[in-house]
């Protein structure tokens, strides 16, 4: 399924890049680009990782009384805010390609 994703949106993300990076964008496209990235990204998947992470942790106390509540919690936070974060950007990147081609 991963190969899938960065099939159909990887070569979009890339155009995306590139349209900024050639200062091509315009500010407007960029703060949405940035706003779309932070609330999926920090406001949405961060927490949802974060204790999708504890309650794992948690259910694994029951095998594993030592099981740290904690254990993982950052990593899989930080990991869930950068693949929201560009999943948003992906699917923005897509829309804005289908509306160019429909207009």
């Amino acid at each position: 399924m991963n190969q899938a994703a960065t099939a159909m949106f990887g070569g979009q993300g890339d155009k995306v890049i590139a349209k900024i990076l050639a200062g091509k964008a315009s500010q407007k496209f960029i703060q949405r680009f940035m706003k779309g990235a932070v609330v999926e990204g920090i406001l949405e998947e961060l927490p949802q990782s974060t204790l999708s992470k504890m309650a794992e942790n948690y259910s694994l106390q029951d095998a594993n009384p030592n099981q740290d509540l904690m254990k993982g919690v950052i990593n899989e936070g930080l990991g869930g805010m950068a693949a929201g974060g560009l999943a948003e950007q992906a699917s923005r990147a897509t829309g804005i390609q289908i509306n160019q081609k429909t207009n």
